[in-house]
C-alpha cells in the first residue's frame, strides 16, 4: 500500500451545515472523510433523520441524542468516502454484529469520537478494510488500558524496539478487529499485537487467528489518532 497523501481540509459545506466536511483523505486503503458532529448535537432529531437514506431509518429507531448523531454521521460520512465508486447514493446498512455495509464490490468501515464521525470506503476486490479514530482526551486511565489490551508480545517488543503508544495501539487494534471481522468473526483485542518491526516506522499486525497479510498506518490528527488496517 502506498503511504497515505496529506490531508485536504475541507471549508466548504459538502456534508451539509448540521454535517461539514472535516477532512477528505485518499490513502492507499481507501477514501478516508470525516465529517464533524459538533453543529448537529443541538439539531432537531428530525433533521438528522432527513439526511438519512430511506433503508437507513429502521436502524436509527430508538436513538437518541449523541448516538442518533453519531450514527447519522457515520452514514453520510460513508456517503462522502464512496463517492465515486459503484453504488455511492445506496445505504450503508448493517451486516453481522452490526459491520456497515455498502454496496457489493465496495467496503465500507466507520468509526466515531466525541465530535467526529469517520468513514473509509474501499472499492478493490478481495480486500476488507478497518478504520478507528480516538480522541486523545477521552482516555484518562491509560495504564488501565494497557493492562486490558496489551498482549505478551507486545509487551516484548516494546523492550526491543521503539514502543508504541497505548492509545494509538488501540486505535489500531480496533481498526484491525473490523478488518478481520468478515472474514474471521470476533477476534479478542487481545489476541490481535501490533508489533513494529526492529527500527521501521510501519506496524505489523499478528493474530493466531488469522495468517493474512495485514498493512496497517496510524497518523494524529487534530487532537485525535487516525488508524487504517487492509487485509488482503
Amino acid at each position: 500500500m502506498s503511504a497515505p497523501r496529506a490531508a485536504r481540509f475541507v471549508t466548504d459545506a459538502a456534508g451539509g451545515h448540521l454535517y461539514p466536511v472535516a477532512f477528505a483523505i485518499d490513502t492507499g486503503f481507501g477514501r478516508c472523510v470525516g465529517v464533524d458532529l459538533s453543529a448537529a448535537l443541538d439539531a432537531d432529531p428530525a433533521a438528522l433523520l432527513a439526511r438519512l437514506h430511506p433503508e437507513e431509518l429502521p436502524y436509527c429507531q430508538g436513538m437518541r441524542g449523541a448516538r442518533l448523531v453519531e450514527f447519522a454521521g457515520g452514514r453520510i460520512a460513508s456517503r462522502l468516502a464512496r463517492a465515486g465508486m459503484h453504488g455511492a447514493d445506496r445505504p450503508t446498512l448493517r451486516g453481522p454484529a452490526g459491520m456497515p455495509t455498502a454496496t457489493s464490490g465496495v467496503s465500507v468501515s466507520i468509526s466515531h469520537a466525541r465530535r467526529i464521525a469517520v468513514a473509509l470506503a474501499n472499492a478493490e476486490a478481495g480486500r476488507t478494510i478497518g478504520v478507528d479514530i480516538e480522541a486523545l482526551d477521552e482516555h484518562g486511565a491509560i495504564p488501565l488500558l494497557a493492562e486490558r489490551i496489551l498482549t505478551d508480545a507486545e509487551r516484548a517488543s516494546d523492550l526491543t524496539s521503539e514502543a508504541i503508544p497505548v492509545l494509538r495501539r488501540l486505535s489500531l487494534k480496533e481498526a484491525a478487529y473490523k478488518a478481520l471481522f468478515p472474514r474471521c468473526g470476533h477476534v479478542p483485542l487481545r489476541e490481535i499485537s501490533v508489533l513494529r518491526p526492529g527500527s521501521s516506522a510501519d506496524y505489523h499486525i499478528d493474530t493466531p487467528a488469522c495468517p493474512r497479510l495485514f498493512t496497517a498506518a496510524a497518523r494524529d490528527l487534530d487532537e485525535h489518532v487516525l488508524s487504517y488496517v487492509c487485509l488482503a
